[in-house]
């Protein structure tokens, strides 16, 4: 029975996709090279494919859940910050890709997969 488990717990962890993205200014100035976040062992284990904002080690992200998929990446809201993704209020989440433009805070960055 725990080697049944050991093995579903294995298959589900293979099955999640790494994390991957930077994040830009307005300027092309890259703020956060998500690929070099440090992360704790237990969200590098548990949560693969989700980073939260604190993690980031920049306030403006506080709040503010990336989850990567295969293709895309979803955003969830969890501030009462006002939020825009391609100048679209963000209520609680949504999907972006690749080059989506982000407004939070008064701020305005650039998500990519791709180093600029």
């Amino acid at each position: 029975m725990i080697l049944i488990i050991g093995i579903i717990l294995m298959i589900n962890y293979a099955r999640r996709v790494s994390l991957r993205g930077y994040i830009y200014d307005d300027k092309n100035n890259l703020i956060i090279d998500i690929n070099a976040t440090s992360r704790s062992l237990k969200n590098k284990i548990l949560n693969r494919n989700k980073i939260k904002g604190e993690e980031f080690d920049n306030e403006l992200f506080n709040g503010i859940l990336f989850e990567y998929m295969e293709d895309y990446m979803i955003i969830h809201n969890y501030t009462g910050k006002s939020l825009r993704i391609n100048n679209q209020p963000l209520i609680e989440e949504k999907e972006i890709f690749n080059k989506a433009w982000l407004g939070i805070s008064g701020n305005l960055l650039l998500y990519s997969d791709d180093k600029l």
